[in-house]
């Protein structure tokens, strides 16, 4: 399972990782909520959620057998919690750039405005990705 950063982040950035990985693996790739061409849901962004969007994409794809994740920043921090809420299924966790969490400094918050004025088009990039 590999999973991109958040924010600005894209299942691009992890091309390298997946094109080697599928010499040798079956790599599932996810686009999170709110990226690409995930729906952003209607609930705010939790680590929780994160881990039950992974386990819900595992069921789909019909794996039952635990597995190795690879995750860049918010997607390492969402193979944190999938090792913590569905510890039987996590064999293997990789962090790139994913430090100590605890409940008391991690805080989700999802603000568009405020992402467009960092590179408004990258973000439309990003938008056209969704359509």
């Amino acid at each position: 399972m590999v999973l991109h950063g958040g924010g600005l982040g894209s299942m691009q950035e992890m091309g390298g990782f997946i094109y080697e990985l599928r010499k040798t693996h079956k790599v599932i790739a996810i686009s999170t909520r709110g990226h690409a061409r995930s729906d952003i849901g209607v609930k705010p962004f939790s680590l929780r959620q994160r881990a039950d969007d992974i386990m819900a994409v595992l069921n789909a794809e019909n794996v039952s057998e635990p597995v190795s994740l690879l995750g860049f920043s918010d997607g390492g921090y969402a193979t944190y919690s999938f090792a913590v809420h569905f510890k039987d299924y996590a064999k293997k966790l990789v962090t790139i750039d994913a430090g100590e969490v605890l409940a008391t400094n991690k805080h989700f918050v999802f603000n568009q405005n405020e992402w467009q004025s960092y590179d408004a088009k990258f973000l439309a990039q990003q938008k056209s990705l969704m359509s």
